[in-house]
């Protein structure tokens, strides 16, 4: 086994690699490589949002809206479409799961007493905020408001016997505010 040295990594297994080369191959990271982080928090009672834990998948559906061909019939038109008159729009609803830690279940990250029996336990609404960065700056804020849970499921654990529990919950939502 090589000697360990700052330019070696080791395991607590004792398995040792070289680090990574973050200087790039001519002194510069090539600009194809982005590196970005997300964060999901819900508004404490603090008025403070707060992390909701591990989130393993954040998922926002596609925002669609519906277009109505007005169409004319003339000597001209011959009932083709002449216009198009934008209509409703939809796809406010997004997917979290979540990595469930003890003690601290979806339903208590959402600042919620307890685990709910059914969604019926679910009285009132919660804002969600989706941080997201560009290295360490912020680069963009999303408050999610009024959100409410429509879908709430446990997963069954992994077969590599590590017993995780992922906890899948879809929201639907008031359209989302862009803060920054």
């Amino acid at each position: 086994m090589p000697e360990y040295s700052s330019e070696m990594l080791r395991n607590r297994l004792g398995i040792t690699g070289t680090q990574l080369d973050y200087a790039g191959h001519a002194g510069y990271v090539p600009d194809v490589i982005t590196y970005s982080g997300l964060t999901i928090a819900v508004g404490g009672a603090d008025g403070k949002p707060k992390a909701i834990g591990r989130v393993q998948s954040w998922q926002r559906d596609a925002m669609t809206r519906t277009i109505t061909m007005k169409r004319e019939l003339s000597k001209e038109a011959n009932g083709r479409p002449i216009e198009l008159i934008p209509g409703i729009a939809d796809g406010y609803t997004l997917t979290i799961e979540r990595i469930e830690l003890w003690e601290q279940e979806f339903e208590i990250a959402l600042g919620y007493p307890l685990v709910f029996s059914d969604l019926m336990d679910m009285r009132w609404s919660v804002d969600l905020y989706e941080y997201k960065y560009r290295g360490n700056e912020l680069y963009r804020l999303w408050k999610y408001p009024n959100c409410w849970i429509s879908s709430l499921s446990e997963g069954q654990p992994s077969a590599e016997g590590d017993g995780i529990y992922i906890a899948s919950a879809s929201f639907t939502f008031l359209p989302r505010i862009r803060i920054k």
